[in-house]
């Protein structure tokens, strides 16, 4: 079981909680959520409460084509650390 969560990041620093899932491992199809379909479910959210600029910062799980893809629908501006491993 994972904690999928979304914090907000004030500009003098202070970092609170807004939405978290868990995420859970499942065999059966029906069941079955994507850690990234629950942050999307999250980042809407969010983005029906408000119109300002909103910032997305991620691990680099999150670093797939589809997912920056869809975060620029919603308009929103995203950051990650990238971390490549030579072989």
């Amino acid at each position: 079981m994972n904690l999928i969560s979304t914090f907000a990041v004030l500009k003098n620093g202070l970092e609170y909680p807004l939405f978290w899932r868990f995420w859970r491992k499942t065999e059966n199809q029906n069941d079955k959520q994507t850690k990234l379909e629950l942050a999307r479910k999250m980042l809407l959210d969010l983005r029906s409460t408000c119109d300002e600029r909103l910032w997305v910062a991620m691990d680099r799980w999150f670093l797939c084509k589809n997912f920056f893809n869809w975060l620029a629908e919603p308009n929103f501006d995203w950051v990650t650390k990238h971390y490549y491993r030579n072989p």
